[in-house]
């Protein structure tokens, strides 16, 4: 829901001042109504205030909790609020008002840079604050930040990067969401970036659809390289630190052992740092237990995208599988053994689906027509002591049970994977069975 237009603050990288000249509201009135009617019409059961800032006239915000709690709404609701207005007598309204979850742009947490952003209206202490008060109440605390503005150091970069660690850390932010600054039409960097030849009346607005690139790059301290590495970083420590920080539906690694698996690069980065601090200590530590454990068995596989859980200890695989391999102890094997079965396939038009299993640059396919069990073997080649090899399993349709044999599963499957084993020589001599790596 939409309760207000509008912002009555003035953050430089913001145009909601461009958009809405003035700050304007519905009454705790009409809005009390809205709900009881969405609430009527639609059943639903949560609310998300979607406001730039649905908190900031305090008055109608008591009228619209005093409302909600004497119509009785069996829903819980959402909102955005601002770090220099969170106190504990807001908090107990919003507990009122079922908000479950609060958001609000930190945008950094180094002083100079904040000070800019958020033209002097918010402190690094009350972003701190806000975090403290919001999750001493029970609300789940997500929050935004904006990277690489021209004012921007190195060091305000990792100043940013340390609060957010401690606080995924601690426990007391649930998501972080951050992207770098786009210097969109009618905010104040928007000159900045004509001057440089950065954007123009006439340009391509396509570009602003992407949020990972260097084109709106403007930092006058960094070249965008190197804000990037130092970005990869942090967000690789902050997910070791809570493997769902990030998370917008999706999950982005599955355990923090496929975090290894993917960030081998910045894994060594931070082991080969000469002075470490304690986020560096941090990650050392994890990886220490991570090799100690993977020791400890012949091969192990780390989950990628893709995966499901099944019964009895089976796994589903997507139309598309990525998992990682890496040798412990050194094997008497050169063979990866994949078995499987499509339940169901008889109810499949045509009852034909390919597979492929692929590591590193092998691969092996197979075509099953019938509801028995497979087994595809690719060679171990690529596999050497303590190097992770990637790898792949990948169907040439999905398979969703619900839709051909009346199944009450509607996930889209393909495989059902029943075991992964170590062969030598051909694929029934079996030597080994691979573990699969989790948390």
């Amino acid at each position: 829901m939409f309760t207000s237009r509008g912002c009555p603050y003035h953050c430089k990288f913001c145009v909601s001042q461009k958009h809405w000249t003035k700050y304007r509201e519905f009454s705790a009135e009409y809005v009390l109504a809205e709900m009881a009617l969405i609430v009527k019409q639609y059943q639903v059961n949560h609310i998300h205030f979607f406001d730039d800032l649905f908190i900031v006239n305090r008055k109608r915000l008591r009228k619209i909790v005093d409302g909600f709690e004497l119509q009785r709404f069996s829903i819980t609701t959402s909102c955005a609020v601002r770090a220099n207005l969170v106190d504990d007598e807001l908090c107990e309204m919003l507990k009122r008002l079922k908000v479950t979850e609060a958001v609000f742009g930190a945008e950094s947490f180094s002083e100079p840079v904040l000070k800019i952003l958020k033209a002097n209206s918010v402190t690094a202490a009350q972003n701190q604050r806000a975090i403290d008060i919001l999750h001493r109440h029970g609300i789940k605390v997500n929050i935004t930040m904006v990277f690489d503005a021209p004012e921007e150091t190195r060091d305000d970069l990792i100043v940013s990067w340390k609060g957010i660690f401690r606080n995924v850390r601690a426990g007391k932010v649930n998501k972080v969401g951050w992207g770098y600054l786009r210097p969109y039409p009618g905010s104040e960097y928007w000159n900045l970036a004509i001057e440089k030849q950065i954007v123009s009346t006439g340009m391509d607005w396509s570009v602003f659809k992407s949020w990972s690139d260097s084109k709106f790059h403007m930092n006058g301290h960094m070249g965008f390289e190197e804000v990037s590495q130092i970005v990869d970083e942090w967000n690789t420590k902050c997910f070791l630190a809570n493997l769902h920080y990030m998370d917008t539906g999706t999950t982005v690694y599955p355990t923090k052992y496929s975090i290894f698996a993917r960030k081998q690069n910045v894994i060594d980065t931070i082991l080969n740092k000469p002075i470490k601090d304690e986020t560096d200590a941090f990650v050392e530590g994890e990886y220490r237990s991570y090799l100690d454990r993977m020791a400890k068995n012949e091969l192990s596989i780390i989950l990628g995208s893709g995966w499901e859980p099944a019964h009895e200890g089976s796994r589903w695989v997507r139309r598309s599988a990525q998992f990682y391999l890496r040798q412990g102890v050194r094997i008497d094997a050169d063979l990866f053994a994949l078995r499987f079965y499509i339940p169901d396939i008889h109810w499949y038009p045509n009852a034909s689906l390919t597979i492929e299993l692929k590591i590193g640059r092998e691969s092996a396919v197979a075509t099953v027509t019938d509801g028995g069990s497979y087994t595809l073997a690719v060679p171990l080649t690529d596999l050497q002591d303590n190097k992770m090899v990637a790898g792949t399993i990948t169907c040439s349709t999905d398979f969703r049970p619900s839709l051909v044999s009346g199944s009450s599963d509607t996930r889209n499957l393909a495989v059902l994977i029943t075991g992964m084993e170590l062969a030598r020589t051909w694929q029934e001599n079996v030597v080994g069975h691979v573990s699969i790596m989790e948390d």
